[in-house]
């Protein structure tokens, strides 16, 4: 998941968690999560219900997560790894194998994630589908339509066209630090697969976003959501929850900043947050039991309504709140669907390749 805009300086409150149908009982459960990416009253109503105790760790990218578990001995019973980290857990077997047995709510997860997640947990055999998101535009509506008027393309040319992001460099562009989406969307942008292996195509990903270098102002691996949300920021490539957040952040400023968010009519990237429980977890009835509680429709509508992701869950779709069901940028149309390509896990080679590929593109050379 990207980094969530700080809760904190939303002044946000959680709401009560609904009480579900987790399995009773007593012990512990040690969870390693996102920043700000469950509802707190969730945990509590969880421990209220089953009288199992929760620890809660918190991280703010995959490799941290992946280092840390790897090295083993971690100490913690349920991860959140996003699709490509959770791909590399499975295939260097720190991750156990889910008793669907105990986990009766995974009735409700929604096939279409489902079918996505298939491309790299054949059999959804490791993990239960959390939340999804988009990888597109964030964009100051007033300073855009200031600078190129309101017909502006809903386009990656909005960076990677030099012509037109020499325009808006002036009210500064900000991107993410993430090589996979960044990279990705450019190679979409030039028509071709944003998950080759191929050297030529990625080299040509990197050119095509180093042709644009001088005209980004700062490349953050968390800083695009408060520079949008400040009105430091006209144009920031982000995810779909990092955007709402910014729009959240500038509202409840009252500054006057308005932001919105657009999916590229060539295409994007959809990524995908799951639970997982690792091979070392030392309390595996009790994971199954948080798994299950967070499965329930009501209570995966709750986190949903709190993170403003998109959720797995499709039974859940009608506790959500209809600002986010109806929010295209949130829950793409069927038609945007069909545009929409979930990373895959790349071999070593490759994946070191993209890495070096992106660090010239962030270094400008």
């Amino acid at each position: 998941m990207a980094n969530s805009f700080i809760r904190a300086l939303l002044g946000g409150v959680t709401a009560i968690a609904c009480v579900g149908s987790a399995a009773a009982g007593t012990g512990n459960l040690v969870i390693y999560n996102w920043s700000d990416y469950l509802d707190p009253a969730v945990i509590e109503a969880f421990e209220a219900e089953t009288g199992i105790k929760v620890t809660y760790d918190t991280y703010d990218s995959n490799a941290i997560l992946e280092t840390k578990v790897l090295a083993g001995g971690s100490g913690y019973d349920i991860i959140v790894p996003s699709s490509n980290g959770a791909a590399r857990l499975i295939e260097a077997g720190m991750l156990r194998k889910i008793d669907k047995e105990k986990i009766p709510n995974l009735e409700h997860v929604w096939p279409k994630i489902s079918r996505m997640i298939e491309t790299f947990d054949p059999g959804n055999e490791y993990l239960v589908p959390y939340n999804w998101w988009t990888f597109g535009v964030a964009y100051n509506t007033d300073m855009l339509n200031e600078r190129l008027g309101p017909d502006f393309p809903k386009s990656w040319d909005l960076l990677l066209d030099p012509k037109i992001s020499s325009t808006l460099a002036a009210c500064n562009i900000l991107i993410v630090d993430s090589p996979v989406d960044v990279l990705g969307a450019a190679l979409i942008d030039l028509g071709l697969d944003p998950n080759t292996t191929d050297k030529g195509e990625i080299s040509a990903a990197g050119e095509h976003v180093g042709a644009v270098r001088e005209n980004i102002a700062q490349i953050s691996a968390d800083g695009v959501v408060a520079a949008l949300s400040n009105g430091d920021a006209c144009l920031g490539l982000t995810w779909s929850g990092d955007a709402y957040w910014a729009a959240e952040g500038a509202k409840e400023a009252g500054n006057g900043v308005k932001l919105d968010f657009f999916i590229p009519q060539e295409g994007t990237l959809l990524d995908l947050d799951c639970f997982a429980i690792l091979n070392e977890a030392k309390n595996v009835d009790e994971a199954h039991a948080f798994l299950n509680f967070l499965m329930q429709p009501s209570v995966a509508a709750q986190n949903a309504n709190f993170i403003r992701y998109g959720s797995a869950n499709l039974t859940a779709q009608s506790g959500i709140e209809r600002e986010l069901l109806d929010n295209p940028a949130v829950y793409p149309t069927d038609k945007t669907f069909e545009r929409l390509t979930t990373p895959v896990v790349q071999d070593r080679k490759t994946e070191r390749f993209y890495t070096r590929t992106w660090s010239k593109v962030r270094t400008g050379q």
